[in-house]
């Protein structure tokens, strides 16, 4: 498999959703305010913000989408094809668009998180099939 873990967050980088595929695993909650801090500084310099960094032996693919509202990202080994990797946070990417609407308005209700964490699951098994 490619993906290492992935997750969701909203721009203050809470956490929609996670996917693991690992033992260990980074707080969800720290690691997504860690990411909004990243963006927001990035953003600074580069319009875009950051898309793509390297920690040890892993690389970070990161993608916004729905208008800016959610962060999508992915960890993989660095062996593995960034190009790869890339194409498949960017379909993750455009299926979010295209289906979640409503994650924008996402105000902490629980029982819509855990139907986002369910939908975002489902998303990502039908990616890792093709």
């Amino acid at each position: 498999m490619d993906i290492e873990e992935l997750w969701v967050f909203n721009t203050e980088g809470l956490p929609l959703a996670e996917i693991n595929n690992v033992i260990r695993s980074p707080n969800s909650s720290l690691f997504g305010g860690l990411i909004s801090a990243v963006q927001s500084i990035s953003g600074m310099f580069y319009e875009k913000g950051l898309s793509y960094m390297e920690l040890g032996d892993s690389m970070f693919v990161i993608k916004s989408c729905l208008n800016d509202s959610i962060t999508i990202v992915c960890r993989a080994n660095k062996k593995k094809s960034r190009k790869k990797v890339e194409k498949i946070v960017e379909i993750f990417s455009d299926l979010i668009n295209k289906k979640f609407q409503k994650i924008i308005n996402w105000m902490g209700n629980v029982v819509e998180s855990q139907e986002i964490q369910v939908a975002i699951n489902d998303l990502y098994f039908q990616i890792i099939k093709v």
